[in-house]
């Protein structure tokens, strides 16, 4: 057994990964705070087990944590343990005390098994299931970049443009970087390819250099009312060609509009090469998610998106077809430019019909702090990146970490 994300410091749901079980499971958690030494107990059963657990710490207050998870299967298969020490940070925040609250009204529901669900929140009070929570709490936060005019716009449109928002050196070193890349297809890149990078950050200095730019997360704060923080990056040499879709199932929050994406233009955008597109205002439209719209989760074992993908289109373009909203619009930035919009506006990457005619992009994805974070779409959870502090929120600086071990 394993932490998915074997970080000191955990927050939100912490994932354990184990061995799957032929048939049903019971999966035990004892947490022991080791400075009152004070224990708490969580246990739950499955039917079936396919080796993930999920553990909401909000279940817990903040403190370092032994953790001990067991798992049970039901017949032959032995029992399995793992013991760790963590530190679990969520904050201070108002709303990491709501969620706290909330979740100690539920211990019945601090392990998940096999994968989230946003139907885990239903029983969670109204304010808290608001469609857009972000617009509930913004006043809590003094602004520091955004105007009232601007957000104004993006509550009415569902995005804000910011133009030649980055400084033009930081984008042409990274534009740099991918015509290299390119040109000597490395990192698996096939040149003409519409493939995206992963968190290609964390190899090109260049690309870490935009992911850390703390001005981009003022402007994500500004608009969802708490610290945002970027869970991953993706990186775009073309066009991605992606259908129309909503973030919200695939990078989910909880509450709802505490995620938003960020796309930044590493080279001026050609007409027919691949441009963003996006529907002004869809972003009030309903979210579609796995439980609400009969869409199956994706298989994570053999990593096919075809039920899926064909269920998901479907409710997409019924959501399109059943509403007004305004006609696509295509985003001809200039290199630096910025757009970030809501988590639920509907977007995509029109088809390349210049295939070689390269749309040099980079895409973060931010979470408020505080706020839950998983896929719907996979029930998996994300991880939170603070690149630009030196250690995590709530954490004093340079104060000694703590590693997970097992027994």
């Amino acid at each position: 057994m394993k932490l998915q994300y074997p970080r000191p410091w955990q927050y939100g749901f912490i994932g354990i990964l184990s061995s799957p079980s032929a048939g049903p499971a019971t999966v035990e958690l004892e947490a022991v705070h080791n400075q009152s030494q004070r224990r708490e107990s969580f246990a739950t059963n499955g039917d079936h087990f396919n080796g993930r657990i999920y553990f909401n710490s909000y279940c817990l207050a903040d403190g370092e944590y032994t953790l001990t998870t067991t798992v049970k299967p039901l017949g032959d298969q032995e029992s399995e343990s793992f013991t760790c020490t963590v530190e679990i940070l969520n904050g201070p925040s108002p709303l990491t005390q709501s969620l706290r609250h909330e979740a100690s009204l539920r211990p019945q529901g601090a392990l998940v098994l096999n994968a989230l669900d946003s139907s885990y929140f239903n029983d969670y009070p109204a304010p808290l299931n608001h469609r857009d929570y972000a617009q509930l709490v913004r006043h809590r936060q003094v602004r520091r970049l955004v105007s009232d005019q601007q957000l104004s716009s993006f509550d009415q449109l569902g995005f804000l443009h910011l133009p030649a928002f980055l400084d033009a050196s930081i984008v042409a070193q990274a534009r740099q970087a991918l015509i290299e890349v390119n040109e000597q297809e490395s990192h698996g890149f096939e040149r003409g390819s519409s493939m995206r990078f992963v968190n290609l950050h964390e190899t090109i200095p260049a690309l870490a250099g935009i992911y850390g730019c703390r001005k981009l997360y003022d402007v994500a704060s500004d608009l969802m009312g708490y610290q945002a923080y970027p869970c991953q990056s993706l990186t775009f040499i073309n066009g991605s060609g992606q259908k129309a879709h909503q973030d919200t199932i695939h990078l989910t929050p909880f509450p709802r509009g505490m995620m938003c994406g960020i796309w930044i233009a590493l080279e001026d955008v050609v007409a027919e090469a691949g441009e963003l597109f996006y529907y002004p205002g869809s972003h009030r439209l309903d979210a579609v998610l796995c439980h609400t719209h009969g869409v199956p989760k994706v298989d994570l074992e053999v990593r096919d998106y075809t039920e899926f993908g064909v269920a998901y289109d479907r409710a997409i373009g019924q959501l399109l077809n059943n509403n007004q909203t305004s006609e696509k619009q295509k985003f001809m930035a200039k290199a630096g430019d910025v757009l970030i919009w809501h988590e639920n506006l509907i977007h995509g990457g029109c088809q390349r019909e210049r295939r070689d005619q390269t749309r040099m992009s980079m895409v973060i994805h931010t979470f408020a702090e505080g706020a839950y974070m998983y896929f719907d779409s996979s029930g998996i959870i994300g991880r939170r990146d603070w690149p630009f502090l030196d250690s995590p929120p709530g954490r004093p600086a340079n104060a000694p970490e703590v590693t997970p071990t097992a027994p």
